[in-house]
């Protein structure tokens, strides 16, 4: 199979020949692995979870059976037990498959496109979650271009450019490990899927993104809700105390509980 040349290009083409295969699930870390798989292999009736056997076990023994013949062997994907393949990509076969989060399936996609774990590893040797790609805090800095989105301007967002964000550490709920203590949910990462500008004057924006995520946007693909899909997110610069908040669910009504540390863009410039 060939890789398309960007990262667009080739999330989209992984959207479009996921709905011929049985995995498109979000998964972060191990700990909703097989609840999510399990609601996978419920929603079809030609490929049924086997007796006796856990839908992660199902899903990672039809993975490995295949070499895979892309995703390379460094890049995160969801690691448990015995299990230690990325699971993201396409198989031998070119079988797609997605069971991973944001970060994850950006990685893969910036890795593979590029050939470069090198462009997914942040200053701390690991690789990347959301809140990395907001700080940009990569270890190779000179492969990526960011800019810090907050404060008075117009931004111009380009299909195919990284938008990403950091939690607040007032956001209930949140416990992110840059905005709070505890780790679990960093932000949020995911690539521009049409054009659009953001103005920091407090109008609501609606910005198309292609993303993994367990939150279904605006006009949503994602059959089931999560997974790799396409959808709108809203954004809105809160005046009073210059600073973002967010609605994955894409609705007018932004509360708040959504307001975010950073928002940031990227593009990568590092070489093929």
């Amino acid at each position: 199979m060939d890789i398309p040349g960007t990262f667009l290009e080739y999330a989209t083409q992984l959207m479009n020949d996921l709905p011929k295969n049985k995995l498109n699930a979000y998964a972060y870390g191990s700990v909703n692995v097989d609840e999510n798989a399990k609601a996978v292999f419920s929603s079809n009736p030609n490929y049924p979870l086997a007796s006796g056997k856990s839908a992660e076990d199902q899903i990672f023994n039809e993975v490995e059976v295949s070499v895979l013949a892309l995703s390379l062997p460094a890049v995160w994907g969801i690691h448990n037990g015995l299990h230690d393949q990325p699971a993201v990509g396409y198989s031998a076969e070119g079988a797609p498959f997605v069971l991973t989060d944001c970060s994850g399936f950006m990685n893969h996609l910036v890795s593979t496109v590029n050939q470069s774990a090198d462009a997914v590893i942040n200053a701390e040797n690991k690789f990347c979650l959301a809140e990395d790609y907001a700080n940009n805090n990569f270890k190779n800095k000179a492969l990526w271009k960011s800019t810090f989105i907050g404060g008075s301007g117009v931004y111009p967002l380009k299909a195919g450019d990284i938008l990403c964000w950091r939690l607040n550490s007032e956001s209930v709920g949140n416990t992110g490990t840059g905005s709070g203590s505890g780790a679990s949910d960093t932000g949020h990462v995911m690539l521009i899927a049409e054009d659009a500008t953001l103005t920091a004057d407090g109008r609501v924006h609606e910005v198309n993104v292609l993303d993994c995520s367990d939150i279904k946007h605006k006009n949503d693909n994602r059959v089931n809700g999560y997974g790799v899909g396409c959808g709108i997110i809203t954004l809105q610069c809160d005046d009073a105390v210059n600073s973002w908040i967010v609605s994955v669910e894409g609705t007018a009504s932004i509360s708040p509980y959504n307001r975010i540390d950073a928002l940031s863009q990227l593009q990568y410039v590092g070489g093929s």
